[in-house]
């Protein structure tokens, strides 16, 4: 188990299993799925997207067609961020109920690299809540990559 955050693509001749990135449809993904998509081809590794969804709290009283919704509106954030990455080529995607670390944790399983997306922690809350590197690191045997991202300055 290693972890990084300085994002750089290599070839790992060991590695046989694929790239997994996790994404959401937020540019923290979006920039994990670039780097992810270009290690995928460094390494000669297939590419694995996965997309997690909360349970919603309302499941308890509305019927299961309003579940089935919220995976589809997941769902949708992802594709737009892969097409705009990738365009229309056809990817192995996973999309699934649970929180992003377990769902990753289950589908990375042989995986030779697990890509985040990670924003920079400036907000005081921050500092108190454990990043996904830091949930998922000790639960697998792949190599963690995390890609930094930052917001765009706003002047004026």
């Amino acid at each position: 188990m290693h972890t990084t955050s300085a994002p750089r693509p290599h070839t790992n001749a060991t590695s046989t299993g694929p790239t997994v990135v996790a994404v959401d449809g937020s540019p923290e993904s979006r920039a994990a799925l670039h780097w992810a998509a270009h290690h995928a081809r460094t390494t000669d590794t297939t590419l694995k997207i996965v997309t997690a969804y909360p349970q919603p709290a309302a499941e308890l009283e509305f019927p299961p067609v309003y579940v089935d919704l919220y995976g589809a509106a997941a769902r949708q954030r992802a594709l737009e961020v892969i097409e705009s990455v990738l365009g229309h080529r056809n990817v192995d995607h996973v999309v699934a109920e649970g929180t992003i670390d377990t769902v990753l944790v289950e589908h990375a399983e042989g995986a030779s690299t697990i890509v985040i997306g990670t924003r920079a922690r400036r907000r005081f809350w921050h500092r108190f809540r454990p990043s996904l590197t830091n949930r998922i690191t000790g639960r697998v045997d792949s190599t963690v990559i995390s890609v930094p991202y930052d917001e765009p300055v706003r002047v004026g």
